[in-house]
């Protein structure tokens, strides 16, 4: 899903939550987090930096394969008054997020993860 799908995905999220609600979100993130394998050169230089906070192995069909910067993700949750409930979970292929409502009406920031 391109930046725009996921804009929308996240503010419909917000919209039917439940106050109390959590949402088990998945990306394919860009970060030095990722497990050993997908860290490796060749696999990362198949990816093509778009410039608009994701990358893809196709410009062509940017869609087939997307993944995002951490940053650039947690960006977004705020913008959506999504907060993460735990640290994300890095996986082989998808990450997970556990996502809650910013129901505080502050603004709050998500960077409170580091990227190390």
């Amino acid at each position: 899903m391109l930046p725009g799908g996921v804009e929308n995905y996240l503010s419909e999220i917000t919209r039917v939550l439940k106050p109390s609600g959590k949402a088990l979100i998945s990306y394919f993130l860009l970060s030095p987090q990722r497990p050993k394998e997908l860290k490796d050169e060749e696999i990362r230089s198949r990816f093509i930096d778009s410039g608009k906070g994701y990358s893809t192995t196709n410009l062509q069909y940017p869609e087939d394969v997307v993944a995002y910067r951490g940053e650039y993700v947690l960006d977004l949750l705020g913008k959506s008054d999504l907060l993460l409930e735990r640290p994300i979970v890095y996986g082989e292929v998808q990450d997970w997020i556990v996502a809650k409502r910013n129901l505080t009406g502050k603004v709050e920031s998500n960077l409170v993860i580091r990227w190390e």
